[in-house]
């Protein structure tokens, strides 16, 4: 017997420019899972809950079973119930939040016999995206690094005073889609562009000195290969600039973009919005904190 619990899961925004594939940060926007003991049932309100599968094919029971497996316990029936507040598709972390979810539903059950590290990995193998959900579980800003098939991660705290203004195209990008855009090789001038600006964005962060902050989330890795299903990327960047944003840059894979300021928030949203509406892309603009929990349980 157990008492129902709910699960609190934040948004991520991956790369934060130049750290591709090695940086992630949590966003105060969360879905909630709800865990309740009883025949297995499954429901989901807000995002996807007309789109995805509400049956233990979905990503939130797939993920809830692996402790038992990894444990070689018996899985329980449970009733668990979705309320989604992640846009799905959108590169804010939808399906890490999912993993790391389900994942620590399953380990709270089992009276958490799994580490914070351990459901890294599982969650990281599930995903194949060790930045995002690291920063699903820990929260801020994470460095996460691969060694000899282990990952490692390290927290880097953002200024308080950053928001994300975040506009959210209506349309999806496939993630996997997105990274078929990435050329197998790379010029050497461009990845010593992209570790000198990752270098000085994790100096900008930790020091509080927002003052090249544009300059240390500019990419050649990954941006200028995706913009050309986003041709209109650059203008939103530019539009977001002009307005007195710190930094710009695309969240994840896309199409979410992420203007990162301490003031003038109304008038970047304002010139983001009127971007959006001289090309007609339909979306809708979310302003929030960095969020410095992960994931984690309300009893």
């Amino acid at each position: 017997m157990y008492s129902k619990f709910t699960i609190n899961i934040p948004a991520t925004t991956a790369n934060i420019g130049p750290g591709f594939d090695c940086l992630g940060m949590a966003l105060d926007l969360w879905n909630k899972i709800t865990v309740e003991e009883g025949f297995s049932a499954f429901t989901i309100k807000g995002y996807g809950e007309n789109d995805l599968p509400a049956d233990k094919t979905n990503l939130v029971y797939q993920s809830f079973i692996l402790p038992f497996l990894h444990t070689k316990e018996s899985i329980p029936n449970v009733k668990l119930k979705c309320f989604n507040q992640i846009p799905i598709a959108r590169g804010l972390g939808s399906s890490s939040a999912a993993i790391v979810g389900g994942l620590l539903a399953g380990n709270h059950l089992l009276k958490s016999p799994l580490s914070s590290n351990q459901l890294l990995q599982l969650a990281s193998k599930q995903d194949g995206h060790p930045d995002n959900v690291a920063a699903t579980i820990f929260g801020n800003c994470q460095l996460v690094i691969e060694n000899k098939s282990t990952l490692l991660t390290s927290t880097i705290h953002v200024p308080s005073t950053l928001k994300a203004i975040c506009f959210i195209p209506h349309d999806s990008m496939s993630t996997n889609e997105a990274r078929k855009l990435l050329p197998k090789k790379i010029d050497l001038k461009d990845a010593v562009h992209n570790i000198s600006r990752t270098s000085l964005l994790v100096k900008s962060f930790i020091t509080n000195d927002l003052s090249n902050l544009s300059i240390a989330t500019e990419d050649k890795l990954h941006q200028p290969f995706r913009g050309k299903i986003y041709p209109l990327m650059k203008d939103f960047f530019k539009a977001s600039l002009i307005a007195g944003a710190k930094s710009v840059f695309l969240s994840g894979s896309g199409p979410t973009i992420i203007a990162l300021s301490d003031n003038k928030i109304k008038s970047i949203s304002y010139q983001i919005r009127k971007i959006a509406k001289t090309h007609n892309i339909k979306g809708d603009i979310r302003i929030v904190s960095i969020s410095e929990k992960g994931a984690h349980i309300k009893a």
